[in-house]
């Protein structure tokens, strides 16, 4: 071959290149004229390239941009740095590839496959997952979209670039697996179906974020697509935070979703970093939490043969399933027709009975309702008057009590006992699903009602016999209740849905002003209560009292003894029981997880001393894992910005930590641009000014730094400015909350 047909050749290569593994620049093995000539004849801008090059020999500036047959290698998290610690959040640039100019104004298009580590995810077999597991995630911007699948149980990565063919094919062979995202029921469905329609992504994209467009309303034809997927979203957690929790990198692409213009090389290299990275959080979030999830709703698939379809249903939409709900015709207009069940029995405390009765009596009918964090708010009246109308406080043997549409609640504060007092945890047996049944409160609009009560049986069997499919039926069991008062819920009942708390508050009212003479209550909550004797000779008294009020109730009840007890309030106690089992309610001592994990050490060493009476200081200071440190913090969207030591951020989730550096400053959030005048009325009718200088974020130090890259294995001694002290400070600021005062003396001090 000539010298001159040997340039040829080389020119032509670098026409019908794929992107290397390694460095992500185009490259093919060394072809001859033919055979490129043959395996590129369908790729017009291939073969206009190569017949350029076969006619004049010229230079050409390969751009293989908008070949559809090129591809990216794998985009492992290893080839690309991250920042290991920060004071401000960064992205560091990948490494240099081919140039921008080379990328400008072309669109990439392609369809990748890349063999993974089977070792990876070992935990995932065919056995376990007959139907597959596929992984996802999409980014969209103006003119480009691209979408990362991790099969787990082929051990395949599929990557797709604006290439609807290869989604298509891709689709038509695995669209009998499983997709799993997060978010994916609001978000990533609705893309993959728009583009399988032809639909433009950022057309979707926009209808959906925009918009707040469901899917059907975007497009009817996406009913009819095929797609088995199930959501791992977490209530109120976005993924970056969660992988906060995990201690992931958190970093965030600065590649601009509102760009107006094909991508570039660089900007494509973080878009499908972190588009990887976060299907790679997703599948962690799975194993971590969603994975019982996901197994319970497939067994309640199994249990009542339903089709694998199903499978895109929530936990509480296959609850409506099994009941066979469907909503009335007409209206039943009956809400606040409330009434009480006869074995309410009440003289002393009657007149709560008779509140609870005047919302019947009184309440406007026309007013507006909604379903809020399990409560009703009227959303016609200020907030505050709705919670004087719906709420109402009295003091119920000698412990003040709330009552509400919610449940009710009443504790003594900064209260603790230990075992010589004798200490009685005594709860209802599922007390909604009992009182369903034995009061034939389930959703009126239940057309199989019977299955209720088949599956509250069954889960009693189950449970004695050790069965684990007594976890499953929990689901519908206790879905019902939430479901009745879901608005768009089949099983929508708004009557039922207050009877039911209220029927259960009144119950344990009655019980409680029987058992006043004999007991001095620590607390009651919606299905139980704690107390002590008021003397040892009662005990016999207080036990025949309970099971007389079981008779005649119909529900049961379990009774525990505890050994020590401390409480905050209702929701901030720790029981110690008499079995060894610990339990604990509230942010300030709750067991913290991979999927919920703010500030570990605080609320470890709060355990720890409260149980063990550990130096506090000893433990903070002895503790050298970064992670136990960490404060997560993400921006909602009523805030523009963030400011951290007077630079504008505008990243959405932040990994904060105490800093010794008085010169840090606290992580910031804006509604408004910096020195923005705010202009308000006082109650004197003057017109008042003020420089508007952003908001903290709760629950940090005044000075910190911030750390958004991967903390696995990383040590305090790796930080210096780590103001362990901080820490400190808290756990005894949050132990006096309880009542403890763990501060030394000054005596201690000097010895």
């Amino acid at each position: 071959m000539s010298e001159t047909n040997v340039k040829t050749v080389k020119k032509i290569k670098k026409v019908t290149d794929n992107f290397n593994t390694e460095v992500n620049i185009c490259k093919a093995e060394f072809v001859g004229m033919s055979t490129v000539k043959e395996n590129y004849t369908t790729n017009p801008i291939a073969v206009k390239k190569v017949k350029k090059i076969v006619k004049d020999e010229s230079t050409v500036k390969s751009n293989v941009m908008g070949n559809s047959l090129c591809d990216f290698s794998d985009f492992e998290s290893s080839k690309v740095e991250v920042p290991s610690s920060t004071n401000m959040p960064t992205v560091k640039k990948v490494k240099k590839t081919i140039s921008n100019d080379e990328c400008e104004g072309k669109q990439l298009v392609f369809t990748k496959v890349i063999d993974l580590d089977p070792k990876l995810y070992e935990d995932f077999t065919k056995e376990k997952y007959p139907y597959g597991l596929i992984f996802f995630d999409y980014e969209v911007f103006p003119l480009d979209w691209c979408v990362t699948f991790i099969d787990v149980i082929a051990n395949k990565k599929i990557v797709i670039v604006n290439d609807r063919k290869g989604l298509l094919k891709f689709y038509q062979t695995h669209k009998d697996a499983i997709f799993v995202g997060y978010n994916n029921r609001n978000y990533d469905n609705n893309i993959t179906k728009g583009i399988i329609c032809g639909m433009n992504a950022k057309e979707v994209n926009d209808k959906l974020i925009v918009e707040r467009l469901k899917g059907f309303q975007i497009n009817n034809n996406f009913k009819d697509i095929q797609l088995y997927t199930f959501d791992c979203y977490k209530l109120g957690n976005s993924l970056k935070k969660l992988e906060s929790f995990m201690q992931m990198n958190i970093e965030e692409t600065q590649v601009d979703f509102n760009l107006n213009r094909y991508l570039n090389e660089k900007e494509w290299e973080q878009t499908l970093f972190y588009n990887e990275h976060d299907v790679k959080s997703t599948i962690e979030v799975f194993r971590k939490g969603q994975k019982g999830v996901y197994e319970g709703n497939m067994g309640l698939i199994g249990l009542y043969n339903f089709d694998i379809s199903y499978i895109n249903k929530t936990q509480a939409q296959l609850t409506e399933e099994i009941l066979a709900c469907e909503k009335p015709k007409e209206p039943r207009n009956d809400d606040w027709d409330l009434w009480l069940i006869d074995t309410i029995k009440l003289n002393k405390y009657k007149y709560v009975a008779d509140w609870f009765m005047s919302l019947r009596d009184d309440h406007d009918r026309t007013r507006i309702e909604t379903w809020k964090n399990g409560k009703y708010i009227d959303i016609s009246k200020p907030k505050d008057k709705d919670k004087n109308t719906l709420e109402f406080h009295t003091e119920v043997c000698g412990v003040e009590h709330t009552f509400g549409l919610g449940g009710v609640h009443g504790a003594k504060e900064k209260f603790e006992v230990r075992k010589e007092k004798g200490i009685y945890h005594s709860d209802v047996n599922s007390l909604y699903p009992s009182i369903m049944i034995e009061y034939k409160l389930l959703t009126r609009n239940a057309k199989k009602p019977q299955e209720y009560k088949n599956a509250y049986d069954m889960r009693i069997k189950y449970k004695k016999e050790g069965n684990p499919l007594n976890k499953i039926l929990k689901i519908p069991l206790n879905g019902a209740f939430g479901k009745m008062g879901d608005v768009e819920s089949s099983a929508y009942d708004p009557l039922y849905v207050k009877m039911v708390p209220v029927t259960g508050q009144l119950l344990i009212l009655t019980l409680l002003e029987t058992l006043e003479p004999y007991i001095d209550l620590i607390q009651s909550n919606t299905d139980g209560i704690i107390y002590t004797l008021k003397k040892d000779e009662y005990k016999d008294k207080v036990f025949e009292i309970i099971k007389d009020w079981e008779t005649t109730t119909r529900l049961g009840f379990t009774t525990d003894t505890i050994d020590y007890l401390i409480e905050k309030d209702v929701n901030n106690y720790l029981f110690n029981f008499s079995n060894g089992e610990v339990e604990v309610k509230g942010a300030y001592l709750k067991n913290t997880n991979d999927l919920d994990n703010d500030l570990p050490i605080v609320n470890e060493c709060m355990r720890e001393y409260i149980l063990h009476k550990v130096n506090i200081e000893d433990y903070i200071n002895s503790c050298d894992e970064l992670w136990k440190f960490m404060k997560t913090f993400t921006l909602s969207g009523d805030y523009k910005f963030t400011t951290y030591n007077g630079v504008k951020c505008f990243n959405k989730c932040y990994r904060v930590f105490a800093s010794k550096d008085l010169k840090s400053t606290a992580l910031m959030k804006w509604k408004h641009e910096i020195g923005t005048i705010l202009e308000t009325v006082n109650s004197k009718g003057q017109l008042i000014k003020r420089e508007y200088k952003g908001e903290k974020f709760a629950g940090q130090s005044d000075h910190v730094f911030i750390e958004n890259g991967d903390i696995h294995g990383k040590k305090c001694s790796e930080y210096p400015l780590l103001d362990k002290q901080w820490y400190i400070e808290l756990v005894y600021k949050r132990l006096e909350d309880f009542g403890i005062d763990a501060r030394p003396s000054m005596f201690e001090e000097f010895f």
